[in-house]
């Protein structure tokens, strides 16, 4: 069954809209017609099983007849990456989505290699979310991550109370610690977390000082293993044992739309 995506606002009833890039790719690409079985992500948890019913006005309806909801897993992964260059992120942003990162927060470090004005970074949030959406309906996953556009490291670290409850920085420092080990003692811990970041640098890993800033805000740092892993590699390892650790297959509950 084809997989596409509509905002949550248009799927409020039992007919939903497609967006016109949606259409485009059902009706041009995807070549589908009235009656063809079709399912609906609303990126905030629900998927809307149907067919393809009608065109209305140049774009697709579905008619949906069943709807399952999702709740967000928990607790909730965030991924702070370092920006890196044209498709290495696009494919990082993709792995994310599909390991079930909450938000994706990409950061500007020392040794960054892009240098963006607001709007080229403006313009590279909307591909990133692209990419993201093209992995919701890849993987099936029911929840659309919250992409930032990029921000200086010290401008995230700003406000304490924003970042997530526990923090952990890829660091290739000698006093990290084996992230499994970290994760092992969360595991025996009597509350998990609500929200858990993970803090990826650049090839060449993050400056000394930049390390020493997340230190003091809390951030625990984690060894990935003896390889030097791309930044890209570096994340995927981080949540998918981030995922294995914490999360659990929350419940479903299904229903009419």
């Amino acid at each position: 069954m084809r997989r596409f995506y509509a905002p949550p606002e248009a799927c409020r009833s039992g007919l939903i809209l497609l967006p016109e890039s949606e259409t485009r790719h059902a009706l041009k690409v995807l070549r589908l017609r009235p009656g063809a079985e079709v399912a609906v992500l609303d990126g905030r948890g629900g998927l809307f099983e149907g067919r393809l019913a009608a065109v209305v006005e140049g774009r697709a309806q579905v008619e949906a007849v069943k709807k399952t909801f999702r709740p967000r897993p928990a607790p909730e992964l965030i991924l702070f990456q370092a920006a890196l260059k044209s498709r290495r992120m696009e494919w990082a942003v993709e792995k994310a989505v599909e390991l079930g990162a909450a938000r994706i927060a990409p950061i500007l470090t020392a040794r960054s290699v892009p240098d963006w004005d607001a709007r080229q970074a403006e313009q590279k949030r909307r591909k990133w979310q692209a990419a993201a959406l093209a992995a919701l309906k890849q993987s099936g996953n029911f929840w659309l991550p919250e992409i930032d556009a990029p921000a200086p490291l010290a401008r995230r670290l700003q406000t304490p109370a924003d970042l997530p409850e526990r923090n952990y920085v890829a660091s290739l420092r000698p006093d990290a610690v084996p992230l499994q080990d970290r994760l092992l003692e969360e595991q025996g811990a009597e509350r998990a977390p609500q929200s858990v970041g993970f803090w990826i640098g650049p090839e060449g890993d993050f400056t000394e000082a930049e390390e020493r800033s997340l230190r003091e805000a809390g951030a625990l740092p984690v060894t990935l293993g003896p390889a030097t892993l791309r930044s890209e590699t570096a994340a995927i390892v981080c949540l998918a044992l981030g995922a294995c650790a914490f999360q659990r297959s929350p419940g479903e509950a299904e229903g009419a739309p």
